[in-house]
């Protein structure tokens, strides 16, 4: 086994954040989209209850939980090692604010995922899953 097997997990949790940011844009602008849609998610499964908003850092967190379990399980598992890395590494660029990249294609918006999702997830009565999910 290398000595220096941090620094080569380290060096592929890197490659692989390059290669997401090319397919899905900055870390800032991609987990902005899934935190839209996670906290409509949580409202509609457990009502008032979660009435919580989502942000860029709590993705990274719980995706980095997700990987967490995962080693759990089998904690010889090198590719959960390293998004492990990547998900730190970007939870710590989204923290900071910063924006690195171009996103070729537009995000979603925001206010339209939280108003189209939270409709479907509210039948009845008079929408009001944006007012609830943009404090």
């Amino acid at each position: 086994m290398s000595t220096h097997i941090g620094a080569e997990m380290l060096r592929k949790a890197a490659n692989v954040i390059e290669e997401r940011q090319k397919a899905y844009g900055p870390p800032n602008q991609n987990f902005k989209t899934i935190a839209s849609l996670w906290t409509p998610w949580l409202v509609g499964r457990y009502g008032e209850v979660a009435t919580i908003h989502l942000d860029e850092v709590d993705v990274a967190v719980m995706c980095d939980l997700i990987k967490t379990a995962r080693l759990a399980e089998t904690p010889d598992h090198e590719d959960s090692w390293v998004d492990k890395a990547g998900y730190a590494a970007c939870g710590r660029q989204v923290s900071a604010k910063e924006e690195i990249g171009e996103r070729t294609e537009p995000s979603l918006p925001t206010a339209t995922i939280f108003h189209e999702y939270g409709c479907a997830l509210f039948k009845g009565g008079e929408c009001d899953c944006l007012r609830r999910v943009s404090k």
